[in-house]
């Protein structure tokens, strides 16, 4: 069975996304909403101890909203790793779909998946390479095709865990104390929280419309029900 043509002029009527999928979504939109709120707070905060520094007082809802960013950001650790897991098997499942709707050997395999997240070196470009098959095949365009999407997702990650990486090694040597470690701490915070949320926002959009069209060849092979 060779792989359906996609006409996208074409109004279809698509199934719902799959369980799998309205999951992982709904994880991160959970997420993005966690460094969107650890982004904000962390500005406030440092605007609020910037004031400090210069002389001026903290009311008390003052001090409850910085405590409050700090808060905010120890739910940010618990959410990428549960959507990380969640893509793990995202993934495989929408590979799994890739295979049974096109002909065409994949280069990657289900173990390709897995491994490629955590083997040296591999690691750091194997997972864009898999997500940019899976999300080209499922379009009808060739794997090589320039795909920017999984570009910016997979670039923003990086320097997403980069300067996480960055931050804790910045808290473990610094001297700073009072108000002067608060605003430092609150400018980390903010670095870090930017290009979580872009790179998010971006893998969103990537399992939506890689489940869109997955569904689209469904229907344009005539396959029924959920593969």
């Amino acid at each position: 069975m060779s792989q359906p043509v996609l006409n996208y002029d074409i109004a279809l009527r698509l199934p719902r996304p799959r369980t799998l999928t309205f999951i992982l979504l709904a994880a991160l939109t959970l997420t993005l909403l966690t460094f969107l709120a650890m982004g904000l707070g962390g500005a406030l905060s440092a605007h609020l101890w910037t004031l400090y520094a210069a002389g001026r007082g903290l009311s008390p809802e003052e001090v409850k909203l910085t405590n409050g960013s700090h808060e905010v950001s120890t739910f940010a650790f618990p959410a990428v790793v549960f959507t990380f897991i969640l893509l793990l098997f995202w993934m495989v499942d929408a590979q799994r779909n890739l295979r049974a709707l096109t002909a065409g050997r994949l280069r990657f395999s289900r173990v390709d998946v897995f491994m490629g997240w955590i083997l040296p070196r591999v690691c750091f470009i194997r997972p864009f390479e898999v997500m940019k098959e899976i999300y080209a095949r499922s379009r009808g365009l060739p794997r090589e095709v320039f795909a920017p999407l999984c570009g910016c997702w997979w670039g923003f990650l990086l320097a997403a865990n980069l300067a996480a990486l960055a931050r804790m090694l910045a808290f473990s040597h610094t001297e700073l104390r009072g108000a002067d470690a608060q605003i430092y701490y609150a400018d980390w915070t903010v670095l870090c929280a930017i290009p979580y949320l872009i790179s998010g926002a971006c893998l969103a959009a990537l399992v939506y419309r890689t489940d869109r069209a997955q569904a689209r060849c469904k229907i344009a092979a005539g396959i029924s029900g959920h593969l």
